[in-house]
C-alpha cells in the first residue's frame, strides 16, 4: 500500500512571494473555450516562484543548471527532520540518513500570512556544513529559503557543494518519517532554478531507512 502526497505549492497570482526579489506570476489567457475552441494562456513566471529547486548555477558561476541535475538527485528514499524554533542547527541534522532530506518546521502551514515572507525558520551555516559532511544530495524545507532573509551562505556552502535545495514546500507536517521522493523541475537550458511539482510516496508498511 502507498500514498501519495503533493508537497507543492499552488501557482497562482495571489500566491506569497519574496518581493523585490521574486515576483508573483502572471497567468493571462489568449484563447477561450467559447470564442476560440480550446484555452490557451501566457504565463510568466520568477524561476524560484512557489515550490522551487535551486540549481547550483543560481549561486556558483560555472556550475550546472536546472537541466542538467542527475535524476537520481531528485528521485529517491528521503527523511523527515523536524525542527522546533527559528534555526537549524547542525546538531539538528547531525543523525542524517538519507541522501534527501526534508526539513519540516511548520511554517508552510501560515503561508497565507505576511509574516511567511519575513519571519520563518532556516538553516545556520552550520547546519550547511554538516549536511555536506553527511552526504545530502538534496534538501528541501517547508519555507521560503534555506537562508534568512538577507543572507546567502548557505545557498552558496550547499550549492557549492552541489546540493540541490528545494523551497517553499508544503503539506510537509503528513510526512512519514522515511519516505520516497519525487521531484520534477521544468529541464530549463542553462536555467538557475525552476518551479516544480514535488510528490512524496509514502509506503506502508515502509522499508527501513536507506540512504
Amino acid at each position: 500500500m502507498s500514498g501519495y502526497i503533493d508537497l507543492s505549492m499552488p501557482i497562482s497570482s495571489a500566491m506569497p512571494t519574496n518581493e523585490p526579489d521574486h515576483f508573483p506570476p502572471r497567468i493571462t489567457p489568449y484563447a477561450d473555450i467559447a470564442s476560440h475552441g480550446w484555452a490557451g494562456s501566457t504565463i510568466t513566471i520568477d524561476s524560484h516562484c512557489g515550490t522551487h529547486v535551486d540549481a547550483p548555477s543560481h549561486f556558483v558561476a560555472g556550475e550546472i543548471g536546472v537541466d542538467e541535475i542527475p535524476l537520481d538527485t531528485l528521485v529517491g528514499t528521503a527523511q523527515r527532520i523536524d525542527v522546533q524554533g527559528p534555526v537549524v542547527s547542525a546538531e539538528q541534522v547531525a543523525g542524517t540518513q538519507a541522501a534527501r532530506i526534508v526539513v519540516h518546521t511548520g511554517c508552510s502551514e501560515h503561508s497565507d500570512q505576511p509574516s511567511y515572507i519575513t519571519d520563518y525558520t532556516h538553516l545556520d551555516v552550520g547546519a550547511a556544513h554538516q549536511l555536506v559532511r553527511n552526504g545530502v544530495r538534496l534538501v528541501g524545507i517547508d519555507s521560503p529559503s534555506v537562508d534568512a532573509p538577507g543572507v546567502d551562505a548557505v545557498h552558496q556552502i550547499l550549492l557549492g557543494h552541489g546540493v540541490i535545495i528545494v523551497e517553499n514546500l508544503a503539506n510537509t507536517a503528513a510526512l512519514p518519517d522515511v519516505f520516497e521522493l519525487i521531484v520534477s523541475p521544468l529541464r530549463i537550458v542553462g536555467g538557475d532554478g525552476s518551479p516544480a511539482r514535488v510528490v512524496a510516496i509514502a509506503y506502508s508498511p515502509g522499508p527501513g531507512p536507506t540512504p
